[in-house]
């Protein structure tokens, strides 16, 4: 389980640098968009924090054997692939949209 809570981590920082990279390019941008990536990535700043505080704990939620430990790790983990397949589809629909030709 420890392999995936890191795992999950480490995709919630990648969605929080494609986030990033997402508004600090320069383009034409639909609000819905920049709503939807501003909400994942929230999201995922607030999932990091929420494992932190599990971390604090004593002993930590990552590696307990209760039922709820596992649970809570898989569900992020799914969270997790649910948000970073989100950004995907908006950064790649942008792209598409920036190589049409206007009129």
């Amino acid at each position: 389980m420890l392999i995936v809570a890191i795992l999950t981590s480490f995709i919630h920082v990648l969605i929080l640098i494609r986030s990033v990279i997402f508004f600090r390019t320069v383009g034409q941008t639909r609000e819905s968009d920049k709503t939807a990536v501003a909400s994942i990535s929230m999201l995922s700043i607030l999932y990091l924090l929420a494992m932190s505080l599990a971390w604090l704990e004593r002993p930590p939620l990552i590696l307990s054997q209760q039922i709820s430990g596992p649970m809570f790790i898989a569900y992020n983990l799914a969270v997790a692939i649910l948000f970073y397949g989100q950004i995907q589809l908006v950064t790649n629909r942008r792209a598409e949209h920036a190589c049409q030709p206007h009129s």
